[in-house]
């Protein structure tokens, strides 16, 4: 039986989905779980025989195989049907349109997404079904998305309302009848061109301005004209708008701003019309929509003008330095200055790139002082002329993050720009400059595409995270990977919390709502909170990290959500989503993070990341093969810069044997080492590894075999690495690998596999690959439990790379018996089963159960019952 419900207390949304849904579900009977409200009930009332509702108490329970439940998911809002729920045969179809919660019921149809009401989604699929509806059912349809949407006003209301509304009007939506129970609501007229409005829009840049425009012909003049303007700028988020409608002969032109600067007055007086600054309209005869178009741009060419231009904000007299200039030169030049960048021109005063003070001072306290400054500069640069407008440089200032932008003419360097001296010029001009350089980060809201790509359990975590930060009065943000690998579509359940305030008193306070455990770092300020089911949350307070030294480890102080991101290692991992409201789902990209995922550049944030922090270089490399993306131009220099000063000397091996684990982890790694010997930095694990076509095919062959053996290896946790670690190892001799051992300090289990590996290497190779018809499976056994699932696979990529497939098929089939079959087979008896039959205890109980296991890998004693007699006849009645 199926049967589709809503929530008790239904309002007309519940009902219109009700009726929606039985559409896409004939055969489902229709109930109303509780009470309805008072507007409901009376209408209900009206048409007491037109819809077919079942009553709670007729329905059997135990009958229901498919319950439909739409307009909630709440389980404590479906009456009796929440004893339901605990049904193991049961299918849930869910179609909702409200804001997650944590006790959501999840189904096994799944159709949440945020609009203005549930019978849209599900008119959606009506209409793509081309499913019929009555007049009657379309009414009811459309007082549930009137309801919902306060009549299109709320901000919830999106397009897709506005056009199955006019979907359902045009299948007899009976306005009068919905007028009745409501208070307000827009005619059909309206709605109908609301949504032409909507969707012809078109969007034009003047003088550096956004304008959209919209023409469109009606038969008669739509009431509460106006009124649309407003709802189209609210909907679509617009600030300067313009509605060109032709009914008959006559054209309106209304004109609505949010821009001060604009004078919609005088624009539309050309037009023989007027009205307010932000407010006006005009009544135009004999023009045709395309003539009173063409117009209106030409006269908002001549009104929107940029008032200011570079030229007004230039400072001419600033400090500039060259590229062979030592960086002790550059540092006095750093001193008493406002601007926080150098210039670094030739002779002739052609710019040639930039270099940061804050990256001066640092190379300076360093001891880096003899070094050049063309090693931190940075040569791709954004720069303006001198006819660049106030809007573009504020873009570049603050959606680029640039401190100071350079003016240049001819490739010769005018001067500079920055914040402070725009503002100190406007304020003396009386322009409105407050919040003018108000930062903004990328103005994404990611809350929708979330709610499509993120799963449901991470999505409600995240919303709890921001929840309980509002309660408390932080900000509350997931960042790093999390958010690159969201943008990029990829799955990524390592969730990097960042509290502005203490993180650790929020990891307690969170730990305690879900009773989960807290490991507490107060020298970091972190803490890692350990959920049920083992999953790990870490949580950080953002923090500022300072650096005494090249490759020094960070001291720790606290800090602000900009001072966080920017001390981490690339633009595309200094990214945030905030989680508390009414913030929710903003992006935090105040470094061009987004920006570089899509032009798939690997960037640092400043020209001293890889003397700060060597391991970066790896990181770059690692993230770079991965990601297929390509390191940037200037990120590329400042790494060879760190290697040229031997920084990565400066490094831990421990350090250094991490970031290499790392890139041994990734599926296809070999691209990566190459890039490391490239830079001459494989040498560092060993001067006589070679990153060369053997090493690539065993590594290729690695990542194949593991995916051939997935299946019998699901309970075993292989440490991919360390396979990948034997190919890179192969070629060095025993004192060499001793070496590297002792350098890098290997765990004795680590340790113990890699010579274990050298010293079986050819006798393992001979056992998976003799050519007897049948080797004894007492024989595979043995040698294969003694050493680990890292060396068996190495050894299989070893033979595929050394011999014929004939002989590597024949090994692989060998190793794949032993892992599915005989490392799982075990004597089913044991020592008390021995007593029970009359063995004394001793050194006898080992001799037996081994000579039962010999015994059975060659595939005798399938049964108990003939372990016993086994034991029965040769060690007790013999």
């Amino acid at each position: 039986m199926e049967v589709i419900i809503t929530h008790v207390n239904a309002d007309f949304d519940a009902l219109a989905s009700l009726i929606a849904a039985s559409k896409l579900y004939p055969k489902a009977s229709l109930v109303l779980p509780g009470s309805t409200e008072y507007d409901v009930r009376k209408f209900l009332e009206l048409f007491p025989h037109s819809i077919p509702l079942l009553k709670p108490r007729g329905i059997n329970l135990e009958e229901i195989t498919k319950l439909i439940i739409v307009d909630t998911r709440l389980p404590n809002r479906i009456g009796k049907f929440k004893k339901l729920l605990t049904k193991k045969d049961l299918e849930i179809h869910i179609y909702d349109h409200h804001p997650s919660q944590e006790k959501d019921i999840k189904g096994k149809v799944h159709r949440v997404v945020s609009l203005g009401s549930t019978v849209t989604i599900l008119l959606s699929l009506i209409k793509k079904k081309g499913l019929t509806i009555t007049p009657l059912e379309a009414s009811i349809m459309a007082l549930g998305i009137y309801e919902d949407t306060g009549s299109l006003t709320y901000l919830t209301t999106t397009q897709t309302d506005v056009e199955m509304l006019t979907y359902l009007l045009k299948h007899g939506a009976n306005l009068n009848l919905i007028s009745n129970f409501l208070k307000q609501e827009l005619n059909k007229e309206q709605v109908s061109l609301l949504n032409d409005l909507i969707k012809k829009i078109k969007k034009y840049v003047i003088n550096d301005e956004e304008v959209f425009i919209v023409t469109v012909s009606r038969k008669v003049y739509p009431s509460e004209l106006a009124t649309l303007a407003h709802k189209i700028m609210d909907m679509e988020k617009i600030k300067l708008l313009f509605l060109i409608v032709q009914i008959s002969k006559k054209i309106y032109l209304i004109a609505r701003s949010r821009l001060k600067k604009v004078d919609l007055n005088k624009i539309l007086s050309y037009f023989e019309g007027g009205g307010h600054k932000s407010a006006a309209s005009a009544t135009l005869y004999e023009l045709s929509l395309r003539e009173v178009k063409r117009r209106l741009i030409r006269y908002l060419k001549k009104e929107i003008t940029s008032e200011w231009v570079a030229t007004d904000f230039l400072k001419k007299k600033v400090r500039t330095v060259k590229t062979e200039d030592p960086i002790a030169k550059a540092f006095q030049k750093t001193k008493n200055i406002k601007e926080s960048i150098l210039p670094v021109v030739d002779k002739e005063r052609n710019l040639l790139g930039l270099v940061s003070c804050q990256d001066i001072i640092g190379a300076y306290e360093f001891g880096l002082k003899r070094s050049k400054v063309s090693g931190y500069t940075y040569k791709n640069v954004v720069m303006i002329n001198k006819k660049t407008s106030l809007r573009k440089i504020k873009m570049f200032l603050i959606d680029y993050n640039i401190s100071d932008l350079p003016v240049v003419e001819n490739g010769k360097l005018c001067g500079l720009i920055n914040k402070e001296r725009i503002i100190d010029i406007l304020k003396k001009a009386s322009y409105e400059y407050k919040d003018f350089f108000q930062e903004k980060t990328d103005k994404d809201n990611l809350k929708d595409l979330m709610e499509k790509k993120v799963s449901y359990s991470i999505l409600s975590l995240l919303k709890k995270i921001g929840e309980m930060a509002n309660e408390i009065n932080y900000n509350a943000y997931i960042a790093g990977g999390f958010v690159r690998d969201f943008l990029l579509g990829v799955e990524n359940y390592d969730l990097d919390i960042v509290i502005e305030g203490d993180g650790i008193n929020f990891a307690y306070k969170f730990a305690s709502y879900f009773k989960a455990r807290v490991n507490a770092h107060q020298k970091f300020n972190t803490a890692v909170i350990t959920l049920p089911g083992d999953f790990k949350l870490d949580i950080a307070t953002t923090r500022v990290e300072d650096y005494e030294y090249p490759a020094a480890l960070p001291k720790i102080k606290k800090g602000l959500i900009k001072e966080d991101l920017k001390r981490r290692d690339f633009t595309i991992n200094a990214m945030a989503i905030q989680l508390n409201a009414p913030y929710y789902g903003n992006l935090i990209d105040f470094f061009g993070g987004k920006r570089d995922l899509d032009r798939k550049k690997i960037r640092i944030l400043h020209s001293l990341s890889f003397i700060d922090d060597p391991t970066r270089i790896f990181r770059a490399i690692r993230l770079e093969k991965r990601l297929n993306f390509q390191i940037e131009e200037a990120t590329e220099n400042f790494i060879r810069k760190a290697i040229r000063e031997n920084l990565s000397a400066l490094l831990s091996p421990q350090r250094v044997k991490d970031e290499i684990i790392l890139i041994l982890n990734e599926d296809k790694p070999f691209k990566a080492i190459k890039h490391l010997e490239k830079l001459q930095l494989l040498s560092f694990i060993h001067s006589q590894i070679k990153a060369d076509h053997k090493l690539n095919s065993l590594l290729e062959i690695i990542n194949k075999i593991r995916f051939d053996f997935e299946i019998v290896l699901v309970s075993n946790k292989l440490k991919v690495w360390l396979i990948n670690f034997l190919a890179l190892i192969d070629d060095l001799n025993d004192y060499q690998l001793n070496e590297i051992i002792k350098r890098f300090k290997f765990t004795k289990k680590e340790t113990i596999i890699i010579k274990k590996t050298k010293e079986i290497e050819d006798k393992l190779i001979d056992i998976l690959t003799t050519a007897e018809e049948k080797l004894l499976n007492t024989y595979l056994y043995h040698n294969l439990t003694k050493v680990t699932f890292e060396t068996i696979f190495f050894i299989l990529a070893k033979i595929e790379f050394l011999y014929y497939k004939e002989k590597s098929l024949l090994a692989k089939k060998r190793v794949m018996s032993f892992l599915a079959n005989l490392q799982n087979i075990k004597p089913l008896l044991n020592g008390e089963d021995l007593k029970k039959l009359g063995v004394k205890p001793g050194p006898l109980y080992s001799k037996i159960i081994h000579s039962i296991l010999l015994e059975k890998l060659e595939g005798s004693l399938s049964k108990k019952e003939e372990e016993i007699k086994y034991v029965l006849d040769n060690y007790v009645n013999f």
